[in-house]
């Protein structure tokens, strides 16, 4: 069934617009009845429907359409999707039309497709997303390397010579002023010392201080005890308390004397006992010595029998292997384990080899650490021994020291008690003094205070009489102001009460009269605040009624620009796609030459630069010969050398030397240091040559195998060296005698092979052995020198060298190198051996005969390397002698028949450039052809490359216009949806501004009202403030009256009050008088007394002090001879602690160096072991290569091996027990000598270990001695209280006179003291602060240094940019064009992938309108429960019943076609429609739903 759609004009129904459609439906039920039947049905308004989104969770119309056998043909175009249409229905652009009614089976079918189309869309989003997510990293990528290009090219811009230059400057400028800030701190580090040792001084000095303060404040504290005991003496008190304080200052005193005796004699022992650990020490010590010698030689026996023994059981371990093979080689059997024997034994050589380097390296840092550790062992034990004999005297020093302050503390002691008992003879004459004094002062002062407080007395009372009249009289005013007050405090009450009333009923009305104007007020301004609102809402429905019409005539046309645009769109279609075939022909075609063209282009590069290097190569080999750099010795260094040769003296030996040194060094002809820098292109340190670079020697880069040099690379270096030689001997002598042979080719190749096979190391010299083992018959040697290979065997890493060790491979260059190092060190560095390797490459005399020289490197399978240089003879050649009997002398001459008969053939050397120089013209010629060849293929390149590049060009932007046309969506649709809305928008504006108009009127009414109302409450509120405002001053002026009344009647009430409380003062008065009165009698009488006694006192004391005098000056003396002796001990102890504590350190020192373990004995045994191991398996592999040899001798031969196997193992199974047996005897030995040494050393340990006793005792009876003198002190102070216990009361007055004056004696001598100690402590604090200043300066310093060495280091990183400015900037360039392509390269990706996307999701559209499509028509001819149509949003399916279609209408039509319109999905790359401006992508408007069986269905999706 197809069915025929016609589109008519739209009939306006009601408000909204619809469409009429026209049906003509053919039946084809009867072939024969061929009746047309013509229906039309007229759509329905359904206004609650006119607009569809384009978003996921909206709305989709499914319309069923009518069907007609009338025609064939609709209107709508061919149907055009790239998805799999199922039967019955036509896709395109999203919209499915159903021709036929589905099966289940076809639904099932369109499913599967959407499905599909889903999984395609899903799998192609992410790829798009990494696109997106890789185009903004490579995007942000050339933005970085973009800016670090202008940075580069910026630095390269100012890399200037002048700022590297300046740089340079600064930087050394900078270094220097570390240097400078550096001596500062130096020098801040000397202040420092010399501060601190000013502040230990002075520490000293405040303790001192703080002990004797300390102490003094105890003597006043035994001075105040004394003032209380005299008191409480003089009360009749603390008798019993004063007693039992002689009794236990007794006891006290006989402790203290206990204690010193104690003390004393614990001095005795601790001397004693430290003079005999002492002697145990040295005794111990002396014992160590002879112990650590057999322990020494006990080790070494062991070390040796151990090392046999090792070495028999590797033999026995080889010889037993041999047997083994021997045997199996005789049996023919074991052919697989003899070899795989051999290979083991191979590898097993390596590996030990590789130990004994270790080992051997080891050793050698052993033996060194070793000998250091033994100067560090002297060093403290000669520190030790220093120590103990200072200690020693200083402890003699101790005990002299000690003797003479015991004695001048017994003087002492004896001049003090005599001295204490003439001052305590006078402080008790001086004691009366006080107290006699102070009572003649004190009676003088009492009878003048009595005298004032009469006269006081006297007046008080007159004043007193006097006050007590005013007070009464004062009452009595009081009392009448009062009545007064009492009467105005009523009045002003009642008044307060009336006025509180009427204030009270003015408030309350006002408070109505507000409430009324606010609530008028506010509903004014409620209806005002609308009034904007309503006004704006009246003007905007007027100005979008205005917009809503004009939007309507644009709609009208836009829609007729875009069915023009359309149009024009479909034509420029098909044009690009005919130019669009024609540009890809011609990119392939560009594509393919430029793949021939880059090829070769490339062939022709590589060639041009082969020819460039054969060039280059020839020329610098040429130019290096022609300018070989040969050494040329000044007049000085040959006439030393010729004087040296006449006189080999030391001196001569020394002058030589001087001369070569001056000549050599920094010269010409020295290579001098290496010179390194970074490179920023391989982010490493590269050699870039030597300081001297005017040194030419022989290029060659030609690999050389240091184990087997070829006979032409051989010959070489022999011409080189003859070169060098030759030219000095011809300096020298003015001839030479140099020649190479082929004799001496191969005779120092054979030699050379011998020294490395011996693999000995470099210090046992010249092999005598492999130097008579030449392999050439007829030459021997006659002569060698060698030099190490030095700059092999230390080769820089820098220089990208051949690495020697590794490969055992070095280029002829680096060996040329060698040959000239080793010329110049047989004249530089020869002194040691008395210059004989001079001699030996120049002569002792001007040579007349030949010599043949060979010249060649050994390398050993150590990788010690050697130089050699070798001179031939003939085999025969010798000295025939002469004698002449008649003459008696005797003729020798030297016979050579090597080269006496021409034996000896000279070989061409390879330092002439004839040859080369030919080659060099031939090799310019090729470089002329590729030089050519190159550029006609590099501008083939260059414009194949363009032609390309125009051809992509091109075609991009073909298929960039095409692929942007047929993503441009038509514009006609969604015009027309444009003008539908704008219709609709239309009516709505003209309702708007019906009802915002009527609302305006009402409003401006509703307003007058209310002003009218808020002025009448305005008017109301004003009468209402004013009475209020009168009321409440009345209540004010009430309240104020009323509180003045109060505060005037409590203020006279308080006056009264106060007034009554004043106490009369006349009896008091009175009373004082009479007492004073009768004192001024009594202190009269007490003042007369006073004076008498003091005269008489007077006289006592004179007799008193002259006693005092003479006790004072013999104390004087003692104290003096006393503090003496005291500083002398204290020196003494000073000293001698200073050298315990020097001992003790030099003990430690001397410990810790023995308790550094010796290494070379394990480093030795390693070695030994390592150098055994490495025998071994060297023996090893010689005999598994024989084995392997034998496999293949005959019989005789392998019986004949297997013998001597037999034997050798016999011999190896003896010798491993007999030197078992010897390791057993030394192993005893060895454990014996370690166990006495280690008693031996424990004792020592222990006993140094042991702290010295004198200085605790020391220390102990001192302070003893102390204790004493003050207990006897206190005894006497005790036995003088008991004494005055008994005596009459001014003797104890006076006692306690004389306690009260000791008392503030040593008051004020503690005041003294305590002022030396702030005094000292200032001073320390001065010495603190200034010390923390040269800290303070020191850590300015060393931060100004670490800026200076930042800003050092920012420097060094800007030299170095500037320096390699040029490189970076290239390096910085084409990091840019590689990020440049890697965006390029994304972008495309993005797009490719995004056409992608936008593909599958056109298909995904196709494909579900299709299923959904299918899925509605199918649950409507089948009556099958209808599904969701969006499986991701909820659906619902309306079933609209046309209700002016009749039933007979709706049954006689069968068959119903359906369109979908499907909808785009959530995501998309672009969302916005071409051309319009909007972000939908489905109809905004579908018409009116038309259906001849008069059902329409809608799609409404809930919102997700």
């Amino acid at each position: 069934m197809r069915a025929i759609v016609i589109l008519c004009k739209g009939l306006k129904f009601e408000v909204e617009y619809f469409k009429f459609m026209w049906v003509k439906m053919k039946s084809r039920k009867s072939k024969k009845n061929k009746k047309i039947t013509l229906a039309l049905a007229a759509g329905v308004a359904l206004t609650s429907f006119s607009t569809l989104s384009a978003k996921a969770d909206e709305q989709v119309d499914v319309k069923s359409t009518g069907n007609t056998v009338a025609e064939e043909k609709h209107v709508q175009t061919s149907p055009t999707t790239a998805i799999t249409q199922v039967e019955g229905v036509e896709v395109s652009n999203g919209t499915a039309l159903v021709t036929k009614t589905p099966t289940e089976e076809v639904v099932g079918q369109a499913k599967e497709i959407k499905e599909q189309a889903d999984q395609a869309v899903e799998a192609q989003v992410p790829v798009v997303e990494d696109a997106k997510k890789h185009e903004a990293t490579t995007g942000e990528a050339e933005a970085s390397a973009k800016q670090a290009l202008g940075q580069t090219e910026q630095k390269k811009a100012s890399a200037t010579p002048e700022p590297i230059e300046g740089t340079k400057n600064a930087i050394d400028a900078s270094k220097k002023e570390v240097t400078t800030q550096t001596e500062k701190i130096d020098s801040l580090k000397e202040q420092q010392n010399q501060v601190q040792g000013k502040k230990n001084a002075q520490e000293a000095v405040v303790k001192d201080a703080t002990e004797a303060t300390n102490i003094q404040a105890g003597k006043v504290a035994d001075a105040k005890k004394k003032v209380q005991n005299a008191q409480d003496v003089l009360n009749g008190t603390g008798a019993d308390k004063v007693i039992k304080e002689e009794k236990d200052a007794k006891k006290d005193l006989e402790a203290k004397q206990a204690i010193v005796k104690d003390a004393k004699k614990v001095l005795e022992q601790s001397q004693n006992a430290d003079a005999t650990k002492a002697r145990k020490l040295s005794d111990a010590k002396e014992l160590e010595a002879g112990q650590k010698n057999t322990f020494d030689q006990a080790t070494d026996t062991l070390s040796k029998a151990t090392q046999a023994h090792n070495e028999a059981t590797s033999q026995l371990k080889v010889a037993k292997q041999n047997k083994d093979n021997a045997q199996a080689v005789l049996d023919g059997t074991g052919a697989k384990a003899i070899l795989d024997e051999r290979d083991s034994a191979k590898s097993d050589l390596a590996t030990k080899e590789a130990t004994l380097k270790n080992a051997t390296e080891a050793l050698n840092a052993a033996k060194r650490a070793d000998a250091q550790k033994a100067e560090q062992l002297e060093q403290a034990t000669t520190n030790l021994d220093q120590a103990t004999a200072t200690l020693k005297q200083a402890e003699s020093n101790l005990s002299d020291a000690q003797t003479a302050a015991n004695q001048a503390s017994d003087d002492l002691k004896k001049k003090k008690k005599a001295e204490q008992t003439a001052q305590s003879t006078l402080d008790a004459s001086k004691g009366k003094v006080a107290g006699v004094t102070n009572e003649r002062n004190n009676a003088k002062s009492d009878l003048a205070t009595k005298e004032a407080t009469l006269g006081d007395a006297t007046k008080k009372l007159a004043d007193a009489k006097k006050a007590d009249a005013q007070k009464a009289e004062q009452l009595d005013l009081l009392n009448e102001a009062k009545t007064q007050a009492e009467s105005e405090e009523s009045k002003t009450a009642n008044a307060l009460i009336k006025a509180q009333g009427g204030a009270t009923q003015a408030s309350t009305k006002l408070q109505k009269a507000t409430k009324d104007e606010k609530d008028a007020k506010d509903s004014l301004a409620s209806s005002e605040n609308r009034l904007p609102g309503v006004t704006n809402e009246r003007d905007n429905a007027k100005s979008d009624l205005a917009t809503k019409q004009s939007a309507k005539d644009g709609a009208e046309r836009k829609l007729a620009e875009a069915k023009n645009t359309d149009a024009k769109k479909r034509s420029d279609i098909q044009d690009l796609k005919t130019l669009k075939g024609q540009q890809e022909d011609t990119k392939r075609t560009t594509a393919q030459e430029l793949s021939d063209a880059t090829s070769a282009a490339k062939n022709a590069e590589n060639a041009k630069k082969e020819a460039d290097k054969a060039v280059d190569t020839l020329e610098k080999q040429i130019s290096a010969i022609k300018n070989l750099t040969i050494p040329q010795l000044p007049q000085n260094v040959i006439a030393a050398y010729k004087t040296f040769l006449n006189n080999k003296s030391e001196s001569n030996k020394h002058n030589l030397n001087n001369a070569i040194q001056a000549w050599y060094k920094g010269g010409k002809y020295d290579f001098g240091d290496r010179q390194i820098e970074w490179s920023r292109d391989l982010q490493e340190l590269v050699f870039k040559g030597w300081t001297n670079k005017n040194i030419v020697l022989p290029i060659d880069d030609t690999v050389v195998n240091l184990d087997n040099p070829t006979d032409e690379q051989i010959k070489a270096l022999s011409h080189y060296y003859a070169l060098l030689a030759n030219n000095l001997q011809d300096q020298v002598w003015g001839t030479h005698n140099f020649i190479v042979t082929k004799e001496s080719v191969q005779g120092i190749k054979n030699i050379t092979k011998n020294y490395a096979n011996e693999n000995k190391p470099y210090d046992t010299g010249h092999s005598h052995p492999a130097l008579e083992n030449d392999g050439v018959d007829s030459v021997k040697w006659n002569g060698e020198v060698l030099n190490y290979t030095n700059t092999l065997s230390s080769t820089s890493p820098y220089e990208k060298a051949i690495d020697t060790k590794k490969t055992r491979k070095a280029t002829m260059s680096q060996l040329y190198r060698e040959v000239y190092d080793a010329v110049l060190a047989f004249m530089v560095r020869d002194i040691h051996a008395n210059f004989g390797h001079m001699e030996g490459m120049i002569g002792e005399n001007a040579p007349t005969i030949p010599s043949a020289v060979g010249g060649n490197i050994s390398y050993t399978n150590n990788n010690v390397g050697r130089m050699h240089f070798v001179q031939f003879a003939g085999k025969d050649a010798h000295t025939e002698t002469t004698l002449n009997y008649a003459t008696g002398e005797r003729t020798s001459v030297y016979i050579d028949d090597y080269y006496d008969k021409g034996i000896a053939k000279p070989l061409p050397t390879p330092f002439d450039t004839s040859k080369m120089e030919k080659d060099l013209a031939q090799a310019k010629k090729t470089q002329v052809s590729a030089i050519a060849t190159n550029n006609n293929a590099q501008n083939r390149l260059t414009a194949a490359k363009r032609a390309d590049e125009t051809a992509k060009s091109n075609l991009a932007t073909t298929t960039n216009r095409l692929n942007t046309l047929l993503n441009t969506q038509d514009l006609t649709p969604n015009a027309q949806r444009v003008l539908d809305t704008a219709k609709s928008e239309l009516n709505k504006a003209e309702l708007r501004n019906t009802n915002a108009s009527t609302a305006f009127i009402n409003l401006t009414k509703e307003i007058k009202a209310k002003r009218a109302t808020h002025e009448q409450a305005k008017d109301a509120l004003s009468k209402a403030t004013i009475a209020n405002t009168v009321a409440q001053k009345t209540l004010a002026d009430a309240t104020t009256a009323h509180n003045n009344a109060v505060d005037k009647l409590n203020s006279i009430k308080d006056a009264i009050k106060r007034t009554k409380a004043i106490k009369d003062l006349t009896p008091d008065a009175q009373a004082k008088f009479d007492t004073a009165k009768a004192e001024h009698q009594t202190a009269k009488t007490r003042y007369e007394k006073a004076e008498k006694a003091l005269v008489d006192l007077n006289n006592e004391i004179n007799t008193n002090s002259n006693k005092l005098a003479q006790a004072k000056s013999e104390l004087s003396q003692a104290e003096k001879d006393d503090k003496t002796a005291k500083s002398n001990l204290a020196k003494a102890v000073s000293a001698k602690n200073n050298a315990s504590k020097s001992l003790e350190q030099a003990k430690d020192a001397l410990a810790k160096v023995k308790a550094i373990k010796d290494l070379t004995p394990e480093a030795q045994a390693t070695f030994d072991q390592a150098e055994l191991a490495y025998k071994t398996a060297k023996t090893r592999l010689e005999n598994a290569e024989t084995a392997v040899t034998n496999l293949n001798a005959d019989l005789a031969v392998k019986r004949q091996a297997l013998a001597v196997a037999v034997k050798a193992l016999k011999d190896a199974e003896s010798l491993t027990k007999k030197t078992q047996a010897e390791l057993k005897v030394a192993q005893a030995t060895y454990k014996k000598a370690n166990d006495e040494l280690t008693a031996t050393r424990k004792v020592i340990a222990e006993l140094e270990a042991t702290k010295d006793l004198t200085p605790d005792a020391q220390k102990a009876y001192q302070e003893a001695l102390e204790a004493e003198v003050l207990a006897e002190k206190h005894l006497s102070d005790a036995k003088t209280a008991v004494d005055n216990l008994t005596a009459d009361v001014k003797t104890k007055q006076e006692a306690l006179e004389q306690a009260k004056a000791k008392l503030a004696q040593e008051e004020l001598v503690l005041e003294g003291f305590k002022a030396k100690q702030a005094e000292e402590e200032k001073v320390l604090a001065t010495i603190q602060a200034q010390l923390d200043d040269l800290k303070a300066q020191e850590k300015t310093v060393r931060a100004e240094i670490d800026k200076i060495e930042d800003s050092i280091k920012e420097m060094e990183g800007l030299l170095d940019s500037l320096i390699h400015a040029s490189e970076n900037y290239e390096v910085a360039k084409e990091a840019y064009e590689k990020a440049l392509e890697a965006h390029r390269l994304a972008l495309q990706t993005l797009e490719a992938e995004q056409a992608k996307l936008n593909t599958l999701l056109q298909n995904q559209l196709d494909a579900k309108a299709q299923y959904e499509a299918v899925l509605v028509a199918y649950q409507k001819a089948y009556n099958k429960p209808q599904e969701s149509l969006n499986h991701r949003h909820d659906s619902k399916v309306e079933n609209i019943e046309h209700k002016l279609v009749t039933d007979k209408l709706r049954t006689a039509l069968s068959n119903p076609a359906y369109i979908y319109v499907g909808n785009k999905p959530k995501y998309g790359v672009n969302k916005t429609l071409p051309n319009t401006g909007e972000s939908t992508s489905i109809l905004d408007f579908i018409g009116t739903v038309l259906s001849i069986t008069g059902l329409g269905f809608i799609v409404k999706r809930k919102r997700g």
